[in-house]
């Protein structure tokens, strides 16, 4: 009798205040099923080193880590910066294929970050002003096509820091008292439908399932299901799919959920999510996306083993 194949062992990369999530244990629990030995990475509980030549070795709690051949990073936009500074350790180490680089991570966590590189390669974007003083606020709406604006956190999620402007002393009073410790972004109002967007989850280089979001009234603009939003499984024309992949390989993500919203001029981005929530897609949806970022993580390892043997 021949000996036991070892499982190959994959990581995911989290924050501890996500540790509890569902989208963490569908992750683990296909990872399972799958024949793999999932390794929860928690960025907290990692130590770095640094030294000459060219070393750069990882420790868990204090214990040599030697790194799986994958890890799936889940840095959520909230996210401490130590955290991104030791994945990027861990992708120096060149010791494991990352799925979601740091680099990316930190341009898809900041909405003025993300419209910039959107915009400089060509996509279409809501006009988009970086608010730095309540006095610019004036020009600021003007500069985007006048009232009503949307006015953002420039780092947020689950529809947080999003709230639609419809008079000047309303701006200036959202902006006093929330951009002390947040960059603050003005955006043109273009959606044709009021309290609607549209997540489309990328995995690989792939739309493998979306849905349309709707807001619980007609008071309430934001969409997002944290914020009690309705989701229903939508099916994007090629075109649209094809728009939502470019929108993930423009800021160089390989799993994440996109946002769009439709204009007049067809669908445009308004924000990319690197840690996506699986829970409501995967249930309007009824597709097992956990299973197939799982799946696509296991081909990336096997990839990176064959390749350094």
């Amino acid at each position: 009798m021949g000996l036991m194949m070892k499982k190959m062992r994959i990581g995911i990369f989290y924050s501890r205040q996500h540790s509890g999530s569902f989208s963490l244990k569908r992750l683990k629990k296909e990872a399972i099923l799958m024949g793999l030995k999932p390794e929860i990475i928690e960025g907290e509980k990692v130590n770095v080193l640094m030294a000459s030549p060219r070393r750069f070795r990882v420790y868990v709690q204090n214990e040599r880590y030697e790194l799986p051949p994958v890890i799936i990073s889940r840095l959520h936009a909230t996210s401490s910066e130590t955290n991104l500074l030791v994945q990027t350790h861990i992708q120096r180490t060149k010791s494991s294929r990352i799925i979601n680089r740091s680099n990316a991570i930190s341009v898809a966590r900041d909405k003025f970050k993300t419209m910039q590189i959107l915009a400089a390669k060509g996509f279409r974007i809501p006009k988009t002003v970086l608010v730095g003083s309540s006095k610019k606020i004036e020009w600021a709406i003007e500069a985007v096509g006048g009232l009503p604006v949307i006015l953002k956190l420039s780092r947020g999620l689950k529809g947080v820091g999003v709230v639609m402007i419809n008079n000047l002393s309303t701006a200036r009073s959202v902006h006093d008292l929330v951009a002390k410790d947040n960059m603050i972004i003005i955006q043109e109002n273009i959606a044709v439908e009021p309290g609607v967007d549209y997540r489309f989850y990328i995995v690989g280089n792939k739309v493998v399932a979306a849905m349309k979001r709707v807001s619980k009234s007609k008071e309430e603009f934001r969409a997002n299901i944290a914020r009690g939003g309705l989701g229903v499984a939508f099916k994007p024309s090629e075109k649209i799919a094809k728009l939502a992949v470019s929108v993930a390989k423009a800021v160089g993500l390989e799993v994440c959920g996109v946002d769009m919203i439709k204009t007049e001029k067809g669908f445009v981005p308004i924000e990319i999510n690197v840690n996506a929530s699986l829970k409501r897609i995967e249930k309007v949806t009824k597709i097992n996306i956990a299973k197939k970022i799982i799946k696509y993580a296991k081909k990336q390892g096997e990839v990176y083993l064959a390749h350094n043997k």
